[in-house]
């Protein structure tokens, strides 16, 4: 069951859900938002490479789509955005990880929470997807790092791990069970301690379901919150386990 603030005994998880979780609209939102209904006009027809689980879970590869469906239909829910930038406002990591690009619209909720010191990585599968996104995030003033190809490359090849150890992950790029346990094993001795993990869309499939399950059995995930679309998990060593189910 689903549970309000009145049904929380640890501190940590009452103010994280009273200050953090619960819902408000920021300033940073409604530029957003108008960028995105400004985008969702645009009859512009984009070629797109998924890697990942593809539409409806169809698969990847190539697909043609219009820049409109894809901001209208696709792109970051605002609530979803809402949440992510008051996360990042909140516990202000330094080193943030992104996988799924998209066209950009998560990576600006993320980063104006952000401060101007925080270095933020955002990994994107198809080269036009991170090209546009590159350019949306520059028109906000913001010069994040946009990496292009299989995730696994990049985490393995591209990523420098010494001098980028991250505090803060947002999984929102590949929709099927193996890349997201495979990711998140291949994270946890890479992320600094007190860190926060965040997979998008955990009952968006079986798949997506049965890696949230999994992820949240892991000893290294001492705390995890299901809020239905989103999950967030936080990494503190030594703790003990606590799973929440929050209205969101």
């Amino acid at each position: 069951m689903a549970k309000g603030a009145f049904w929380l005994h640890s501190p940590f998880i009452f103010h994280l859900y009273t200050d953090v979780i619960r819902h408000r609209r920021s300033e940073a939102g409604q530029a957003i938002e108008d960028f995105r209904s400004t985008l969702s006009q645009s009859a512009q027809v984009i070629e797109l490479l998924d890697l990942g689980a593809g539409k409806k879970n169809q698969g990847g590869g190539n697909y043609v789509m219009s820049l409109g469906d894809l901001a209208s239909k696709v792109s970051r829910r605002p609530k979803v955005g809402e949440l992510l930038n008051r996360l990042c406002a909140h516990f202000q990591p330094k080193h943030c990880l992104e996988f799924g690009t998209h066209l950009g619209i998560s990576a600006l909720y993320q980063l104006t929470g952000l401060s101007q010191e925080a270095r933020f990585i955002s990994m994107e599968g198809s080269p036009q997807l991170a090209a546009l996104a590159s350019k949306h995030l520059a028109t906000f003033g913001f010069e994040a790092e946009v990496l292009i190809g299989d995730f696994d490359q990049l985490l393995q090849h591209t990523i420098n791990w010494e001098t980028f150890q991250p505090d803060y992950v947002f999984m929102d790029g590949n929709h099927q069970y193996a890349p997201t346990i495979r990711y998140f094993d291949y994270l946890l001795p890479r992320v600094a301690d007190g860190s926060l993990i965040i997979l998008d869309d955990i009952y968006w499939s079986t798949e997506m379901t049965s890696a949230w399950e999994t992820i949240i059995q892991s000893p290294e995930v001492s705390v995890s919150i299901d809020l239905f679309h989103i999950g967030i998990c936080f990494i503190r060593r030594p703790q003990a386990k606590e799973h929440f189910r929050l209205r969101f």
